[in-house]
């Protein structure tokens, strides 16, 4: 008797832990998925001081800190603009399957990018990696557009081998 009540709590207990575990993945994909829609409308608003919340902190650090980014981000915004290039829409996809490593959450968010040029219109898409480290609950996001994943795992040690970057496409220009 005293092993058929053991295997019954046994078996709950189980049930209950998986349970938390598929509500703690769901929500930290639905948590992904708000945060980089959050992120682009942010850019696109022209609001950086609170976009850069987004930005992972390792980044942001490089650049000085959040006033300094700020700064850089309006001054190439300006610059940008200022020879014909703005951006027009920035939408997220969805990301991939989140690969838990000992210090974070972590997965690849597709970027599609409609930019303003001259004569017409480029699209482009670019791969972000989200990462959280308080499980799923927050993300911030690496712009993978200028390294390599291998080139990352240097600022970024912990960034799984799961992560896999698909290859960039060339972007395709729309003539007005």
């Amino acid at each position: 008797m005293k092993r058929i009540i053991f295997l019954a709590v046994l078996v709950f207990s189980l049930q209950a832990t998986f349970a938390q575990a598929v509500t703690t993945a769901e929500t930290g994909l639905s948590n992904l998925k708000a945060a980089s829609a959050d992120m682009a409308r942010l850019f696109l608003a022209k609001n950086y001081a609170d976009y850069i919340k987004y930005v992972h902190p390792k980044i942001v650090a490089m650049m000085g800190g959040k006033q300094k980014m700020v700064t850089v981000l309006k001054k190439t915004m300006t610059d940008m603009e200022e020879n014909g290039v703005a951006f027009i829409d920035m939408r997220c996809g969805e990301p991939t399957a989140i690969v838990a490593t000992k210090t974070s959450l972590q997965s690849v968010v597709p970027q599609h990018i409609q930019l303003k040029v001259e004569g017409g219109k480029l699209l482009t898409t670019g791969y972000l990696i989200a990462m959280s480290s308080n499980n799923g609950k927050t993300w911030h996001f690496i712009d993978t557009s200028t390294k390599s994943v291998d080139e990352l795992k240097e600022t970024f040690p912990d960034l799984s081998s799961q992560i896999m970057i698909p290859a960039r496409e060339q972007p395709a220009f729309i003539k007005d």
